[in-house]
């Protein structure tokens, strides 16, 4: 089996590959820059083959055609600058009949996923978008918890260690949407939050581990909060935030969010490269190392409801602590690279959330947790 990569030297194109070392299969590591791709392949140690390619995502046609894969995995991004072709690699790779993963954290693009599911189911192509922690956990939690609550009001969060690496690009879009509208549901009805202006704290505890400190986090813009609400009929709210670390660096992110439109209209107006260096300030990397927690930390919080008005408050924490190293958003990608996900799917276009995606462990060893001050209702 060969497996294309689309920024497959990058920080979550690489831990794929590392979680794919294990299989017989070939991967193509591609990318702009050939020297890093050179570099990846040459570190990198496994069962699996590994080849450098040469590759932009704008001749993703002419790459399609020279390297015949079976599948391709777009971990490129950031997926919120891809314009208004933003499709060109997802069309791309049903014309040529090879099956399609992304990594896609944008609301609007894996939203706009299934308008392709009839060319898909028509070329036999199975084409999968969101396939990260945003939105799989959230669904697979909630998809648990709706077995015995109705699903009222939802706020989730991810917190990642500053070892995680997150990457430039992830924080170019991150910078792109801070003050822009976000798209939600709240009260019951389509609205839409700042991002990053919007931020609450909360603690994350796991049961029977001591807690973590107290996060800071932030509105984002990801895929859950568009997908998640059609899947539970009765949900009013839903928020999901992000809690970058250190705190110094989220508050200026925040700053930047709450200016004032005028001043971010010019901010915009900027040169990319000043932008560059701005996403480049903020990336968690080794000027973060002084913050001793080796964790990837995310929470989701959900409220049932009845008409006995009785009160109940689930929050489900999970971490994964040093040992996981951060590889927890590339596992719903790894465990889809196989044959056994995508015949059980058959082919179409869908988003991650309703595809018969392998459920995590988290869904299967869910625990909850009970807070009575919560105005929600028991089944």
């Amino acid at each position: 089996m060969k497996i294309l990569i689309l920024g497959g030297y990058g920080v979550f194109g690489g831990r794929l590959a590392e979680l794919l070392s294990d299989l017989q299969v070939e991967l193509l590591i591609c990318g702009r820059d050939f020297a890093r791709a050179q570099a990846f392949c040459t570190r990198y140690g496994g069962q699996a083959g590994v080849r450098p390619v040469a590759l932009d995502r704008a001749d993703i046609v002419a790459g399609l055609n020279a390297q015949k894969p079976d599948l391709v995995v777009d971990a490129s991004g950031p997926f919120q600058d891809y314009g208004a072709d933003r499709y060109r690699v997802l069309s791309a790779c049903i014309d040529a009949g090879v099956d399609y993963l992304d990594f896609a954290d944008a609301a609007d693009f894996v939203f706009g996923v299934p308008q392709f599911d009839a060319r898909a189911k028509a070329a036999g192509v199975f084409v999968l978008s969101g396939v990260s922690s945003f939105p799989v956990l959230t669904a697979a939690v909630l998809r648990e918890m709706a077995r015995t609550m109705d699903i009222i009001s939802v706020e989730g969060g991810i917190a990642p260690s500053p070892y995680a690496g997150i990457g430039l690009n992830v924080m170019r879009a991150v910078v792109g949407y801070a003050g822009a509208p976000v798209k939600l549901r709240r009260h019951g009805r389509e609205s839409h939050g700042i991002g990053l202006a919007e931020s609450l704290r909360t603690t994350i505890a796991v049961p029977g581990r001591l807690p973590l400190r107290n996060i800071r986090f932030s509105l984002v813009d990801v895929p859950d909060l568009q997908v998640i609400p059609p899947e539970h009929s009765m949900m009013t709210d839903i928020w999901m935030g992000a809690g970058p670390v250190p705190e110094i660096l989220h508050r200026m992110l925040n700053l930047l969010a709450m200016a004032p439109t005028s001043r971010r209209w010019r901010l915009r107006q900027s040169s990319a490269s000043n932008w560059r260096v701005a996403a480049r300030m903020l990336v968690p990397d080794r000027a973060c190392v002084l913050w001793n927690s080796p964790t990837m930390r995310g929470c989701s919080r959900a409220g049932a409801s009845i008409p006995d008005f009785a009160s109940k408050r689930r929050m489900p924490h999970c971490t994964a602590r040093s040992w996981d190293r951060p590889f927890p958003p590339c596992r719903p990608a790894y465990r889809n690279c196989t044959e056994v996900p995508r015949r059980a799917n058959g082919p179409g276009s869908r988003r991650c959330d309703v595809a018969v995606v392998p459920q995590p462990c988290l869904s299967r060893r869910l625990s909850a947790s009970r807070d009575p001050q919560h105005r929600c209702r028991s089944r």
